[in-house]
């Protein structure tokens, strides 16, 4: 049997395995320093990743080796052999044990538990979208409804109100852009001003996304067309006909966007 290389090891991967992304390209070992040299000959020290997510691997304060072995553990099953990685970092058989490993593993699959993540696709039909302790949920609010103007804006800030708790990790929310007519693009950028100063006077993080990254994010492709952005978003969340197209969708595209954004990861407390 011919010997598996990293070129060919790669090919086999779908994405970043750190992020879900579906960029990835490039591969980190389980290692470094004088142990570095035979990583780069084993399997088991392999993970593929996006270039993002490279640069936060080597960071040992935010991913240590346990981490990454439970990251192993958890994409590439088939070739994780944790006494291996301790056996190249010139360590004892059970120097990480199998326990501190799978411990890790169940922070890895419940990142943002007791955390919430919310997202917002603003606009005239507001959509919004949130991770609350693992359980997803979504909905529209349809500022049409009221007159133009000042009762649409309170409306709106009255969503936040409803759905920001005392606490929360992230606001993310995709960043007005252009737009065919004045119409469109007010009521894109006084939701956006509205909740940039709710963000702000509350200290909750808030992240905003073009269009372009958030329709890479989901399709891979920045360049993708509302259908494909739509059919993407429907698949990863498996939603219900009514929501796989229109403003509810858009929302979750961008909380999607939110969760593979090691910016985001980076703000969970180590530990969680």
């Amino acid at each position: 049997m011919a010997k598996l290389t990293r070129e060919g090891w790669l090919r086999q991967q779908e994405g970043c395995m750190a992020c879900g992304s579906m960029i990835g390209g490039e591969v980190h070992e389980i290692a470094r320093g004088p142990a570095r040299q035979k990583a780069l000959e084993e399997p088991a020290a392999w993970l593929a990743v996006c270039r993002e997510c490279h640069e936060q691997l080597g960071d040992y304060s935010v991913w240590p080796v346990v981490r990454q072995l439970a990251l192993k553990r958890l994409r590439d099953p088939n070739r994780y052999n944790r006494r291996k990685i301790n056996e190249l970092r010139h360590r004892a058989a059970e120097a990480i044990s199998e326990a501190e490993v799978l411990r890790a593993q169940h922070d890895l699959c419940n990142p943002f538990a007791n955390y919430r993540i919310l997202a917002f696709d603003n606009g005239r039909k507001t959509g919004w979208a949130e991770l609350d302790d693992g359980m997803g949920a979504s909905g529209v609010c349809n500022l049409e409804k009221l007159p133009p103007g000042a009762a649409r804006y309170a409306r709106y800030r009255q969503l936040l109100l409803d759905l920001v708790p005392s606490c929360c990790l992230i606001i993310a929310v995709e960043k007005p852009g252009q737009y065919k007519s004045w119409e469109a693009a007010v009521p894109q950028y006084a939701c956006y001003a509205i909740l940039q100063e709710f963000a702000f006077s509350r200290d909750i993080p808030l992240i905003g996304y073009g269009i372009g990254r958030i329709k890479a994010t989901v399709t891979g492709d920045g360049s993708a067309d509302k259908k494909r952005v739509a059919k993407a978003v429907s698949e990863r969340f498996d939603l219900d006909p009514a929501v796989k197209a229109g403003d509810e969708a858009d929302a979750l595209a961008v909380l999607a966007t939110a969760l593979q954004d090691p910016e985001v990861w980076a703000l969970v407390p180590k530990g969680t």
